[in-house]
């Protein structure tokens, strides 16, 4: 079996980087929660702006991947490589993987909010 490093790598690049990228973000979030020094207010305007931060810079993502397949199903149908049609797939893939990667990294979360409270 040959493995074609450079697909498998450009398949998960955007799992890879979305995961700790968004748990990054959740944790900010919950220290945001939990910080007892802030006022409500602070502390609520704090989660409200991590949370928008957090959906902007998914939307953006995934934006940025549809339009990605999109423009590689166009630049492979006037073509019509074998090899095109694979790097479509890996795109679409990409796209597929950052769709998984937020509710992976809730489920993380949750298990590192456990990990602390024992």
């Amino acid at each position: 079996i040959v493995f074609d490093w450079g697909r498998i790598l450009l398949t998960f690049w955007s799992f890879l980087f979305a995961v700790p990228l968004t748990f990054l973000v959740r944790l900010l979030l919950h220290k945001a929660q939990t910080d007892h020094i802030l006022t409500v207010s602070e502390r609520t305007a704090r989660i409200r702006r991590w949370s928008w931060m957090e959906n902007l810079g998914n939307i953006l993502l995934l934006t940025l991947h549809v339009c990605f397949c999109l423009f590689f199903f166009q630049f492979v149908q006037f073509y019509g490589d074998p090899v095109l049609w694979r790097w479509f797939h890996v795109s679409v893939l990409a796209l597929a993987s950052e769709c998984v990667a937020s509710p992976l990294v809730r489920s993380l979360q949750f298990i590192y909010m456990r990990l602390q409270i024992m």
